[in-house]
């Protein structure tokens, strides 16, 4: 929805930044992968994406940068690696990408809003989603043992309130039951939603 509208909500001080010169596919996710040494084959990316972000925000706009990744990295961390199971290791690497998250973003100031799912339906969600990219082979049960961190819901926002900016949360269910996420994510950010933004198709992950 963003992508689509993004020169009617530029022309009211939203700026959804897409450099298509840099590349067509998904670079909200790309610069959020280029920050994990995980990923490295987007490492370049990042810098790129903020510079463009940089140089085309106008004086007063309000920059969105939309990616769940950003939410589940950890520094030198991957979803094949053990050391998840440390818990004092995933915090630290977690500090770490968020950091570097901040340092990426330190010309602006920024905010973060946070769509929270109820837990069970999180995992189950992530866990459909890296099935499909062929990185997990288990259930949103099996991935909440192996990686509990990620709902942690309380510790995550800590940190994201402590090392990028004031938090907003709203609750991802509750949205759907009015007007749908887009019009609760709109609202959030102060915008009157675009048209049809009531009636986007909403995908829906089947329980385990």
């Amino acid at each position: 929805m963003l992508r689509d509208n993004r020169d009617a909500d530029r022309a009211r001080g939203l700026f959804y930044p897409y450099p298509e010169h840099l590349t067509r596919v998904m670079p909200h996710h790309r610069f959020a992968h280029g920050l994990s040494s995980a990923t490295a084959k987007y490492a370049s990316f990042s810098p790129k994406f903020v510079e463009y972000t940089r140089e085309q925000a106008r004086d007063g706009d309000l920059v969105v940068i939309s990616s769940e990744p950003i939410y589940r990295h950890a520094y030198e961390m991957d979803w094949s690696q053990t050391t998840w199971h440390d818990d004092a290791a995933y915090w630290a690497a977690r500090r770490r990408y968020l950091q570097d998250v901040a340092g990426a973003l330190r010309e602006f100031d920024v905010s973060v809003l946070l769509f929270l799912r109820e837990k069970q339906s999180f995992v189950t969600s992530m866990a459909a989603e890296r099935t499909n990219t062929g990185d997990w082979a288990g259930s949103g049960a099996d991935l909440a043992e192996q990686y509990p961190q990620l709902i942690e819901y309380e510790r995550q926002i800590e940190l994201f309130d402590e090392l990028i900016g004031p938090v907003t949360t709203v609750d991802y269910e509750d949205a759907l039951q009015h007007g749908g996420s887009v019009v609760a994510f709109y609202e959030a950010i102060g915008f009157d939603p675009p048209p049809g933004a009531t009636s986007m198709r909403v995908r829906v992950t089947e329980p385990d």
